[in-house]
């Protein structure tokens, strides 16, 4: 590890140690005010008007214009001082193959500017350390969750909650979405830990990709916080003279909407409130996360962490900015504008040139004016530096519904020192080629497109829904509307097995509003085959295509269709609108990727990477406290159903019954884990005789634990070996029925 900058202190982004909650003075964190707050952030979305939300900026070549009176920076809203220096955040680096790196997650007392503020965040910091390793490296990962208790959130699914629970997400990494990998479905409450192991494949893509957390309901809120951080792959393509000689910076660009001297009124319903430190809390959560309110709170665009910090770049000299757009909600459009008054020839503009989008090179340097960058993109940019030194660029968001002048500056860019011999060089485009994607083939012949059509429904009525529909588009409306559901573990998207490619045809399609919904896909990136307007043209917004992307902003009006193939890692994952409070809300689908059918005779139980049994204690339909120290030094079989009335589920069981002297035979014990409570389990089977135990989880902790759950329990089967390790295991919308393969798979274990 890197060691931590000293200047940090006067960098505006100091850790002071917290202990215990910081003192507040505003909107206690009851149940009823939640609840007010919430029905509030309803509210908010009910009352919206029919202009956009974020109309769409797309500035073509030659539209960014100089200023025409030079920008005064000594002018108050623009803290010139107040953060100093932008600076790399801790830095972890794998070494022999292994990259092993401690996340603690706490509340810690920051500054952002001159607001104190007090959020959770990954180690102390506003953003999180920097990971780098390579190809074919094993990321082990402790996230140790150091939050305080909260109050219950059962029965909140598709609502912001629980704020104090985490998980981790790998965003773009091409690796495994079970077990203890990159799985989301994983929840790790307040006090706990979980270990992550997550193995890149050795033909992965080098590139920018990041971690954030994902527990459905609370990504927003953290993220909102800071809690996300970069990950680097280095390969090859980093050893292109011109790349590994330019300097590197990471700059995570964050929209972190706290709430600290605020009037109320600024939305409606809002509530004034005079707190000590800035916060993100659920209670607040109407101020925090409503329609329009980043720009109504008037906050700024961060850099890990930092307001308008200063970048100092040597003339003549070349520079790679990895940038990660981290932010919740709107887009962000970056300019290099020149600002100084001391003449000379340099440019009054800089540009960027591209090299990579979400981690995947472009096989070419692009020139760009600016970089439009929707929350989840990645970015890597070559800036030139000019050789005339003193001379000051502006980084700026033209975004164009930005109504403040000083709410538009990111970052001074100061060009200093003694120029340069000559221009620095950027890459050729025949350096780039050799890693640039190949293109996929079509879909076997007859395999259907999927849709997702993403859209905010029911806000006529006053009943707001964050939905995906799966369908195609319908000429019944009312039919058609049907298809489109908030989150639901049932609702599975179609499954597919390992080797397809298909085609997925996206849109956003609101009641009432018009705005655009940022697609993510976990595990598998797409390229993108055509943007088409309602006229027929090409969205010029998407640029030259195809193109390689892992999240895609979906333009109201517009039609995009993407393909995909589904090379290795199968599994359950998510797809999902990246604007995070959306997702939260319901709008976000499972994707299964199944070796084989899961729910046929023949299937084989999936290997995962080897992991610790997470330790459970419940109770069974006698009453008595059963605990997994019971069957230390035994196999096990732990079978996850969804209920006991479920028709899926009483058939495994039947099956499970069955089979249990042969799996007996081989070693093997089967253990039965329900969401039903006790009392209501008891009554349910006492005409019937199972041969194993039956155990009780009405509040789903160990469903979360395995992974087995997100706001509502899943299908799971999971092989335990005699030393308390998670072998293989399927988790599906869907049992497992693949019953007769777990007796060989009992017997390997023995043989081992």
């Amino acid at each position: 590890m890197k060691p931590i900058p000293t200047f940090l202190l006067l960098a505006g982004c100091c850790v002071v140690a917290a202990s215990g909650q910081a003192p507040a003075t505003g909107i206690a964190p009851t149940p009823e005010n939640i609840e007010r707050a919430r029905k509030r952030l309803a509210d908010a979305w009910s009352s919206l008007d029919e202009r956009p939300l974020s109309p769409p900026t797309f500035l073509r070549q030659g539209e960014l214009k100089a200023f025409s009176v030079p920008l005064d920076l000594d002018k108050p809203g623009i803290p010139l001082a107040a953060s100093g220096d932008l600076y790399d955040p801790p830095s972890y680096e794998s070494e022999n193959g292994e990259l092993k790196v401690t996340l603690t997650v706490a509340k810690t007392k920051n500054h952002i500017g001159d607001d104190p503020v007090y959020l959770r965040s990954y180690n102390g910091y506003l953003v999180g350390p920097t990971l780098r390793a390579r190809p074919g490296d094993t990321l082990r990962i402790t996230l140790s969750n150091g939050l305080e208790p909260q109050l219950s959130f059962s029965g909140t699914t598709n609502t912001l909650n629980a704020y104090n629970t985490i998980n981790l997400h790998t965003h773009g990494l091409q690796v495994s979405p079970t077990g203890v990998s990159d799985n989301v479905l994983l929840e790790v409450g307040p006090g706990a830990t979980q270990e992550y192991v997550i193995r890149i494949p050795e033909d992965h893509d080098a590139g920018t990709f990041w971690y954030h957390t994902h527990r459905h309901g609370s990504t927003a809120a953290q993220v909102g916080s800071g809690m996300s951080g970069t990950i680097i792959i280095r390969g090859k393509m980093d050893e292109i003279p011109a790349l590994k000689s330019a300097r590197e910076r990471v700059m995570v660009l964050q929209q972190i909407p706290y709430v600290y001297k605020h009037p109320g009124g600024v939305l409606p319903g809002t509530e004034p409130v005079d707190l000590p430190r800035g916060v993100i809390e659920e209670q607040y959560m109407d101020v925090n996360f409503s329609p329009r309110s980043w720009d109504a709170m008037k906050r700024h665009v961060t850099i890990n962490g930092l307001k308008l910090p200063v970048i100092r770049m040597k003339p003549g000299t070349l520079e790679r900015w990895r940038l990660v757009d981290s932010a919740l909600r709107e887009e962000i459009v970056l300019s290099l504008r020149r600002i100084d008054e001391k003449g000379g020839s340099a440019p009054a503009t800089l540009d960027f040139h591209e090299i990579a989008v979400d981690g995947l090179c472009l096989g070419k340097v692009t020139k760009k004016e600016n970089i439009s960058l929707w929350p989840g993109y990645r970015s890597d940019v070559l800036i030139q530096a000019p050789k005339e030194p003193g001379t000051r660029y502006l980084l700026r968001d033209e975004r164009s519904n930005i109504a403040e002048e000083n709410r538009r500056a990111i970052a001074i860019i100061d060009i200093e020192g003694d120029p340069a011999a000559s221009l620095a060089t950027l890459p050729a485009d025949a350096e780039l080629k050799p890693f640039e994607r190949a293109p996929l083939a079509a879909p076997a012949e007859g395999t259907l497109p999927r849709f997702a059509r993403y859209g905010i429904r029911g806000i006529a009525a006053g009943q707001p829904r964050f939905t995906i529909s799966d369908s195609e588009p319908l000429t019944d409306a009312q039919a058609d509307e049907a298809t489109f559901i908030s989150f639901n573990h049932e609702k599975v998207t179609k499954p597919a097995t390992l080797g397809m490619t298909e085609d997925w045809v996206l849109s956003s399609e609101n009641q009432g509003i018009s705005i655009s919904h940022p697609f993510h896909i976990h595990v598998n990136p797409f390229q993108i085959l055509s943007a088409t307007k309602a006229d027929g043209t090409h969205d010029e917004r998407y640029g030259l295509l195809p193109m390689w992307r892992d999240t895609l902003i979906i333009h109201t009006g517009t039609t995009l269709k993407i393909r995909t193939k589904y090379e290795k890692h199968p599994g359950l994952f998510v797809q999902h609108c990246h604007i995070l409070d959306h997702e939260d809300q319901g709008m976000m689908k499972l994707v299964e990727i199944r070796e084989k059918e899961v729910a046929t005779a023949d299937a084989t139980l999936p290997a995962v990477e080897p992991y610790p049994a997470p330790p459970w204690k419940l109770r069974d339909l006698a009453g008595n406290e059963r605990q997994s120290t019971e069957y230390t030094g035994r196999k096990v079989v732990l079978n996850f159903i969804e209920g006991y009335a479920c028709l899926r589920c009483s058939e495994q069981l039947s099956e499970l019954v069955k089979m249990n002297d042969a799996l007996l035979a081989a070693g093997l014990q089967v253990i039965v884990v329900t969401p039903d409570r006790l009392e209501k389990l008891q009554a349910s089977v006492k005409e019937s005789d199972f041969p194993f135990p039956i155990l009780a989880n009405p509040d789903l902790s160990v469903f979360r634990a395995y992974g087995c759950a997100m706001g509502t329990p899943l299908h799971g089967t999971y092989l335990i070996d005699a030393d308390g390790t998670v072998n293989r295991q399927t988790v599906s919308a869907k049992p497992f029925m693949g019953l007769k393969s777990l007796v060989e798979d009992g017997k390997e274990l023995s043989a081992r």
